[in-house]
């Protein structure tokens, strides 16, 4: 994106930034890292569905299934 004419040049530069930052988090080339948290901090797994986590305290991954965060080291919800 060109930033219209007249714009400040720190804020072209920040715009360019942040739509780099943007076109990174849609369009991966690896693996990403995953959100961190403690276990009693863990977001609502229902507003989470299919989204992974770090659960820091108990040092493994979890994804929500939409009901419960599933541990992946025992297939057992957290």
């Amino acid at each position: 994106m060109t930033a219209p004419v007249g714009t400040a040049p720190e804020l072209a530069a920040y715009l360019q930034r942040l739509e780099d930052r943007i076109s990174q988090a849609l369009n991966p080339q690896g693996p990403t890292q995953l959100f961190g948290c403690l276990k009693a901090n863990l977001p609502d797994p229902v507003s989470n569905i299919s989204r992974a986590a770090w659960v820091s305290d108990t040092n493994i991954s979890v994804i929500s299934d939409g009901t419960h965060w599933i541990r992946q080291d025992t297939g057992a919800p957290i």
